[in-house]
C-alpha cells in the first residue's frame, strides 16, 4: 500500500531506519530509509506500507525535513504492556500482548537486569516475568550499536527509554525495546 505522511515528528534514529510519531502519541511507525534526519525533525514521508516481524513499517521512497518540533514525552508502561494486542489483520501485536497496540512508540519502562548478552541485549524484569523463547526472563532490550557503554550489573534496577519494536523468535512475534543511546538506560540503585 502506498502512503504519504506529513509533518510527523522523528522520535528515534537508527542505522537504516527511524521512527515517527503523532504529537499526541496516537500513532507511531518505523520508516526504513537512509535519509539524514535527527530526533525532533518534522518530516514528510512517502513510501510503501508493509508488515515485517509483526511491525508495521514504511519503506520510504521520499523523505523531506519540513522543520523541527518537540519530541512527544515517552509513554510509561510496564514490561507486560509493551507491544500490546493485535490491532487489525495487518498488525498482530506481540505474543501474550496486553492492552493497546503501541509498537513504534517511544516508551519508558523499568525493571531489574536479569541478563546481559554480549553487548547486544539486556533482559530486564519488573515482575511481569516475560519469556521470549531464548530462555531468559524479562523484556529484551536491544543495546546493539551502543559504543563506549557498559551494561549495568545483573540485579541492578534500571529505567529504560526507547522505541518498542518486535522480533520473531521461534515463530512468534516478541517485544524488543530499542534504545537510542546509552543515556536511555538509567541505573536507579
Amino acid at each position: 500500500t502506498a502512503v504519504v505522511l506529513s509533518g510527523k515528528t522523528v522520535t528515534s534514529v537508527f542505522s537504516g531506519a527511524f521512527y515517527i510519531s503523532e504529537d499526541d502519541r496516537s500513532a507511531a511507525i518505523k520508516v526504513n530509509s537512509g535519509a539524514i534526519v535527527a530526533v525532533g525533525d518534522r518530516v514528510n514521508v512517502g513510501g510503501t506500507l508493509s508488515t515485517l516481524n509483526g511491525e508495521r513499517e514504511i519503506s520510504a521512497l521520499s523523505v523531506t525535513v519540513s522543520g523541527t518540533g518537540s519530541v512527544p514525552v515517552p509513554l510509561g508502561l510496564s514490561n507486560e504492556r509493551l507491544g500490546g494486542e493485535a490491532f487489525g489483520a495487518y498488525t498482530p501485536g506481540v505474543q501474550g500482548g496486553v492492552g493497546l497496540n503501541n509498537i513504534g512508540h517511544l516508551v519508558r519502562t523499568w525493571g531489574r537486569v536479569k541478563a546481559s548478552i554480549s553487548g547486544f541485549y539486556l533482559y530486564i524484569d519488573d515482575g511481569s516475568a516475560l519469556v521470549d523463547g531464548y530462555g531468559y526472563t524479562g523484556l529484551r532490550v536491544d543495546v546493539s550499536g551502543l559504543s563506549g557503554w557498559s551494561a549495568p550489573a545483573v540485579g541492578r534496577a534500571v529505567q529504560v527509554t526507547g522505541v518498542i519494536s518486535t522480533a520473531t523468535i521461534a515463530g512468534k512475534v516478541q517485544r524488543r525495546l530499542r534504545v537510542r543511546s546509552a543515556a536511555d538506560i538509567v541505573t536507579l540503585d
